[in-house]
C-alpha cells in the first residue's frame, strides 16, 4: 500500500498538466527533429557524450526511484530544463507506454540531438543500473532470506516513498493555483488512493475531463 501510493504524486501531476498542455495547444511552439518541443534555449549538453554520462549517473544513482534524481540533476543541477518543461514531459511519458522517465530521456535527447540523442540518453539511463541489477539478483538469490537484508529493504521503502512524494509538491508548485488545478488533482487523488482504480482507467477518464475542461473555461 505505501508503495502504491508514493507514486500518487506523478498520476496528480499528469492530470494537472492535461489542462497546462491544453492551453499551450493553443500558442504555437518552437520544434525540433519530428516534431518534439525545442530543447531550452539558455542550457543544453555540450554533446552526445555528456548526454550520455549525465543519464548514466541518474541512472546509477536512481535507487529508490529514478523520477527524483532526475528532476535534481536535470533541473537543479544541468538547468537543461526548469520544472515546468520537467512536469510536461513527465507527463507525456506517463501517458505513453513504458517507464516514463524512459520516454522522457527519449523525447529530452531526440530535442538536442535527433535520434543519436535519444539512443545515448537510453543506453547511459540503463547500463550501470543493468550492470548492478545482476551482481544484486545473484547476491540476493543466496542472502535474500537474510533477517538483516529483509530489514534492509524494508527500512529503503518509506525512503523511497517520501523522495516520490516530496518531487510531487516540488512540481505542483510550478502550475497555477486554480480551481482546475485543485480539482483535478484532488479527483486523481481519490481515484487511485480511495476507489482503487488502475492507471489505465484514471488516465483515459481524467484526460479528457481536465482538457474538456480547460477549453470551457477560455
Amino acid at each position: 500500500m505505501a508503495t502504491y501510493n508514493a507514486f500518487l504524486p506523478s498520476y496528480i501531476l499528469y492530470s494537472l498538466n492535461c489542462i497546462h498542455m491544453s492551453d499551450l495547444s493553443r500558442e504555437p511552439a518552437p520544434s525540433s527533429a519530428a516534431g518534439f518541443p525545442a530543447a531550452p534555449a539558455n542550457a543544453r549538453p555540450a554533446s552526445l557524450r555528456e548526454l550520455f554520462w549525465c543519464f548514466s549517473l541518474l541512472g546509477s544513482i536512481g535507487f529508490g526511484g529514478v523520477t527524483p534524481w532526475a528532476r535534481r540533476i536535470l533541473v537543479d543541477r544541468k538547468h537543461w530544463i526548469d520544472d515546468r518543461e520537467f512536469a510536461d514531459l513527465l507527463s507525456v511519458g506517463q501517458l505513453l507506454p513504458g517507464s516514463n522517465v524512459s520516454n522522457l530521456a527519449i523525447i529530452l535527447g531526440r530535442s538536442y540531438f535527433g535520434w543519436r540523442g535519444a539512443v545515448a540518453a537510453v543506453c547511459g539511463l540503463y547500463m550501470l543500473p543493468l550492470c548492478f541489477i545482476l551482481i544484486l539478483g545473484f547476491a540476493y538469490q543466496y542472502y535474500g532470506d537474510l533477517p538483516a537484508v529483509q530489514k534492509m529493504l524494508g527500512g529503503v521503502m518509506p525512503v523511497a516513498a517520501g523522495l516520490v512524494i516530496a518531487t510531487g509538491i516540488k512540481l505542483a508548485r510550478s502550475f497555477p493555483v486554480s480551481a482546475h488545478t485543485v480539482g483535478f488533482g484532488l479527483l486523481t487523488f481519490v481515484a487511485m488512493a480511495l476507489l482503487k482504480l488502475t492507471l489505465p482507467v484514471i488516465l483515459l477518464a481524467v484526460a479528457p475531463l481536465a482538457i474538456g475542461a480547460a477549453w470551457r473555461s477560455k
